[in-house]
């Protein structure tokens, strides 16, 4: 009789060493960043104290490590880049206290399967050293040599061999920004250490061992100064350390956050929405405070072994350190004399998901939204009643659709003409305008709506018009980081069409002589560092198209919520907004008004 499973084909195979080594590569190596940030973590566990950083090409071509640490031996140098191959960890009880940055022992050999690789290492009083080389995970050469203690890994040709992964990279600026956030994640974390990082042959950071607060100072070249105040609480054996920036130095991304949990970059949501909410009403809606804060806690107590980056944590304590960490912002806030105790962005009666960071649901009557006073800059509406649009077309179609079609526009811009004039108008909290239109009630968005206003404007100069501009009285020179001077360099020109006139002043420095016409001077770098941010939340890292940089600036230069306007201001936007194209929706998308028709009132009262 015929076995059966002989005329059957097998379905299920086990997969080669090569495959899976591929495979497992996706979960560790996801771009050049990730593979230096676990050639930067082996040089700390190898106790370095200098570690120099090398890049070429946004890490597709080059990414060079080298310290002074402990160094390797012949057969731990093989043995280094085999699978599940580590120094860190000898039994399972060793997983309940990690001290290490790494441990797993998959990084070096998940990097080597794909690229080309050669490493070079030394113990202290070995009278040589060797040098590996690798290609796809294969050894290709060990030879002796002579070496300084320490060890230099060199990553070349990264994904040569799967083309696959390699069509997903992003452009090599893009990359070179993921790598300069994993450095300075790194370097703020061991200001005790000495770094430099040289990016296609320029020198971009030389930091040598420092204060912390010091290391501040010179990675951000932002005037930080006495704009950023320590962090120091204990309690339980639970250590907050650290500096958070004044209000002022508020983004609206999260790109100036670092969060450590023994010294390990972590992110923890409840724990960034501690600290959002020990600074309450000092901050603006939608902004984010900049912070580098330590933990340092017992490693019994947090569990590092979530995720293969490494970058996301569990804790045994969460609410007590969630407490401890909301008690450290605002005992340091105090101290600098500001009073971040009346008006909590959680209020008493609201209550927190540690879990999420999320304000869990109240009754109806609590659910007025808080607001702050506005702390930026705001674009004065002009008194005209009409935005002239001749001739202006524009390319930019918002992502949403209309709330509204064409006939409804056209009858919305005749309700709203010169012909009628519009005494029922009302700001409902420093939020939205309320208008009596013909028939309906229109409810308008008061930021969202100058958005549309100022996008239209800034595009029409931006295709050959100019904004206009005011001089400042004393010009302001700003210092900014490597990453914000590559994408400023490549908007100065742009920048000067809005009506932003900034000159390059030295290799991290601009100076701003002159603003549009309206914005507050005290705003002058802000402006600026906000459309940086915009365009960096957005993924932009070199120059982008006119209709990015336009609803970038736009969304910053908009009136903010907290906002109290005039009734000739109230008028002037909108009128401006009915004059525009699509005065429907921002530019990002989001609807600016909201008709509420007389028809619908009486059926909603049940009189139709």
């Amino acid at each position: 009789m015929e076995n059966p499973t002989s005329t059957l084909s097998r379905k299920i195979n086990l997969l080669s060493e090569e495959v899976y080594n591929r495979i497992a590569a996706g979960e560790v190596v996801e771009r050049p960043a990730s593979v230096l940030k676990e050639l930067i973590e082996n040089a700390l566990d190898a106790a370095a104290t200098e570690i120099d950083i090398t890049v070429a090409g946004g890490g597709q071509s080059e990414i060079t490590v080298n310290d002074n640490g402990s160094g390797m031996a012949k057969a731990d140098l093989l043995l280094a880049f085999e699978r599940h191959a580590t120094s860190k960890v000898t039994s399972v009880n060793d997983l309940a206290a990690i001290h290490t940055l790494g441990f797993r022992g998959e990084a070096l050999s998940a990097i080597a399967s794909v690229a080309r690789l050669e490493a070079t290492s030394s113990m202290q009083e070995a009278l040589s050293g060797h040098r590996l080389k690798m290609a796809g995970g294969k050894v290709i050469d060990l030879i002796e040599t002579g070496a300084p203690t320490g060890t230099t890994i060199s990553v070349k040709e990264l994904f040569f061999n799967t083309p696959a992964r390699k069509k997903f990279l992003k452009s090599r600026s893009v990359e070179n920004s993921h790598l300069l956030t994993v450095f300075k994640r790194f370097a703020l974390s061991y200001p005790d250490i000495r770094w430099s990082y040289v990016s296609d042959g320029k020198d971009v950071y030389r930091l040598p061992p420092e204060t912390l607060e010091n290391r501040l100072q010179a990675i951000f070249s932002e005037e930080l100064g006495n704009l950023i105040f320590p962090v120091q609480l204990e309690d339980d054996g639970i250590l907050v350390s650290g500096f958070i920036g004044a209000p002022k130095l508020a983004r609206k991304s999260r790109g100036d956050q670092f969060l450590f949990v023994n010294r390990r970059w972590v992110q923890n949501r409840p724990l960034g929405f501690a600290v959002l909410s020990g600074f309450g009403p000092l901050i603006e809606d939608r902004r984010f405070p900049f912070y580098v804060l330590f933990i340092d806690i017992d490693p019994e107590l947090v569990d590092v072994n979530v995720h293969p980056s490494k970058s996301e944590v569990k804790f045994r304590n969460e609410h007590e350190i969630y407490n401890i960490v909301h008690r450290g912002v605002r005992q340091a806030l105090q101290k600098a004399g500001m009073d971040a105790t009346r008006n909590y962005a959680v209020s008493p009666e609201e209550k927190v998901d540690p879990t999420t960071g999320e304000i869990l649901p109240r009754p109806l009557d609590s659910r007025l939204p808080h607001t702050s006073p506005q702390q930026g800059f705001t674009f004065p509406l002009p008194q005209q009643n009409k935005m002239p649009l001749e001739g202006y077309q524009i390319a930019f179609q918002p992502e949403a659709k209309q709330a509204t079609d064409v006939q409804d526009a056209d009858s919305l811009r005749q309700a709203s003409n010169g012909e009628i004039e519009r005494t029922q108008v009302y700001q409902f909290h420093q939020r939205y305008v309320v208008t009596e239109l013909k028939n309906s009630i229109a409810i308008i968005d008061q930021h969202a709506a100058h958005e549309r206003i100022l996008y239209e404007k800034a595009l029409r100069a931006l295709n050959g018009g100019k904004m206009h501009s005011q001089q400042l009285l004393f010009p302001r020179i700003m210092e900014v980081s490597p990453d914000r001077a590559v994408l400023l360099r490549d908007v100065l020109e742009d920048l000067q069409a809005l009506g932003i006139d900034i000159k390059e002043f030295g290799e991290r420095s601009f100076v701003v002589e002159a603003l549009p016409a309206g914005v507050k001077e005290s705003g002058d770098d802000r402006i600026v560092l906000d459309i940086l941010d915009e365009l960096r939340e957005k993924g932009i890292a070199r120059k982008p198209g006119h209709e990015k940089l336009a609803a970038a600036f736009a969304c910053r230069a908009a009136i903010k919520f907290g906002k109290s306007l005039s009734l000739p201001e109230m008028n002037s936007l909108i009128d401006q907004l009915f004059a525009t194209q699509y005065p429907f929706s921002c530019p990002h998308g989001r609807p600016t008004i909201l008709q509420l028709t007389l028809g619908e009132l009486e059926r909603r009262f049940g009189r139709s």
